[in-house]
């Protein structure tokens, strides 16, 4: 999970993690091996599940991807997004996920 908490950014540490998870914040799904967080985000027309870590072995990670999607459903979002590296471009598509907007950063800090 650190690695992954590096990899997007450092925006949380896995303290952060438990604490939203302890409070309702965020979701988690998780095996033996691998994890899913996701938190729930709500725009005035859409709802909408977005995972934001996903750590650990990929074919884990993705064997829970039913679960998170039922999930969403169940909480009446529209759609699922996630933001991650290059790599998941050819993992997703697999599972019916498609290219929809780019993400870019401009750090700020040294």
């Amino acid at each position: 999970m650190e690695k992954a908490l590096r990899l997007g950014g450092d925006t949380h540490t896995v303290g952060d993690i438990y604490l939203g998870l302890k409070n309702g914040q965020y979701q988690g799904w998780f095996t033996e091996n691998a994890g899913v967080i996701t938190e729930i985000l709500v725009a005035p027309r859409k709802k909408w599940l977005n995972c934001f870590l996903v750590f650990g072995d990929m074919d884990e990670a993705m064997s829970m991807h039913p679960q998170v999607i039922a999930f969403a459903k169940e909480n009446g979002c529209s759609f699922m997004t996630m933001n991650g590296r290059w790599g998941w471009q050819k993992i997703l598509p697999k599972y019916g996920w498609k290219n929809r907007s780019v993400s870019m950063a401009l750090p700020l800090e040294d």
